[in-house]
């Protein structure tokens, strides 16, 4: 359903890879089917831990801290990321 060039694959996934598109969110709350999944309907109404993803309906603090706390994270996984890389490069060039 999300379309992304290849090397954003990993971020999309990251981002979405626990979230499942329903009908009704209220009837899906109430499903243990469910249980530890970030859920939206198609209104955008979202139900799930995923501070990044929450709307604006819950809190505008609340919802930038949780982005914030969120794009922290990327950006640390994303440099681990690139270190790991720059090291494996060094290590395949000896």
């Amino acid at each position: 359903m999300v379309k992304t060039s290849k090397e954003f694959e990993p971020l999309a996934y990251y981002l979405l890879g626990n979230l499942l598109i329903v009908t009704d969110l209220q009837k899906s709350l109430q499903s243990k089917d469910f249980e530890g999944w970030g859920l939206v309907n198609l209104s955008g109404a979202y139900s799930g831990s995923d501070l990044i993803l929450k709307s604006r309906q819950v809190s505008e603090h609340g919802n930038l801290m949780g982005r914030q706390k969120k794009l922290d994270s990327i950006s640390t996984d994303l440099q681990s990321f690139l270190n790991k890389e720059k090291e494996l490069n060094s290590k395949s060039k000896t």
